[in-house]
């Protein structure tokens, strides 16, 4: 999952051999993995997957200022993959940014579990803790109720019953949010719903009589690039792309452990 070195790549060693000296261009990322699923009969809302971002102007999952671009040249080859939703769902890899997927939500009787964000506690349990930089935490569900609590999510964490909300982003030209927290189950309910795809959302939790809650929602990378580069992918990986202004754009819905995406 290493980066092509750059100190080795052959474009640079011309560029030393020729005298000359270019500067690295800037990639800017946004990586979510997968949401956590919803706990059963009365559980917890599924947390959202771990939210990083490196937009310019925007802030990454947790309520934290967004990480540093990363420095490109031609020839530089990154691993990369999305994250599947699930119950739990799994992370999504760009070079080295690895968000923890979701945290499921907690079962009657149980706590959330602790993820990207946090997922909720089931009936009268605590949610789970989010992490730094990525999320916020699982709801606690209140006492003498019969319901779940919230999943947490990339802007805010739960507050018992209601799920924290997703960030949004503009890295695709459109504003989309994403990484939102699961709903819990309550009584007289159904089945929890699964997470949209490629959203990183938390799924709901499923209601009274033993319902079962949903998969989290699968994860989603996207990059940004002077409109100069471009970027290559390997087999495997399933992409859109546009451009908007001076910038061109990647989002990325699928890709395998081994694929990888290529700066030109």
């Amino acid at each position: 999952m290493a980066v092509t070195s750059m100190a080795n790549s052959s474009i640079r060693d011309s560029n030393r051999r020729n005298g000359m000296s270019y500067p690295a261009e800037q990639l800017e990322y946004l990586v979510v993995s997968g949401g956590g699923g919803g706990g059963n009969d009365m559980g917890g809302g599924g947390g959202a997957g771990g939210y990083r971002s490196s937009v310019i102007g925007e802030y990454s999952g947790g309520g934290v200022t967004p990480e540093n671009t990363l420095p490109i040249y031609p020839g530089d080859s990154f691993a990369i993959a999305v994250g599947a939703g699930g119950k739990p769902g799994t992370a999504s890899t760009f070079h080295n940014v690895i968000p923890l997927a979701g945290g499921n939500g907690g079962n009657n009787g149980s706590n959330g579990s602790a993820g990207g964000s946090g997922g909720g506690g089931g009936k009268s349990n605590s949610g789970g803790a989010g992490t730094a930089g990525e999320g916020f935490a699982g709801g606690n569900a209140p006492g003498g109720v019969n319901t779940g609590a919230g999943g947490g999510g990339a802007l805010e964490a739960a507050s018992g019953t209601s799920e924290g909300a997703g960030l949004p982003s503009y890295i695709t030209a459109s504003v989309l949010v994403r990484a939102s927290g699961g709903p819990p189950g309550a009584a007289n309910t159904g089945d929890g719903f699964s997470g949209t795809a490629n959203t990183g959302n938390g799924a709901k939790g499923g209601g009274s009589s033993g319902r079962t809650g949903g998969s989290g929602g699968s994860g989603v990378i996207a990059l940004r690039v002077p409109i100069t580069r471009s970027i290559t992918f390997s087999g495997g990986v399933t992409s859109t792309t546009g451009t908007f202004g001076s910038n061109r754009w990647y989002e990325i819905t699928a890709a395998g452990p081994t694929d990888t995406a290529t700066v030109v």
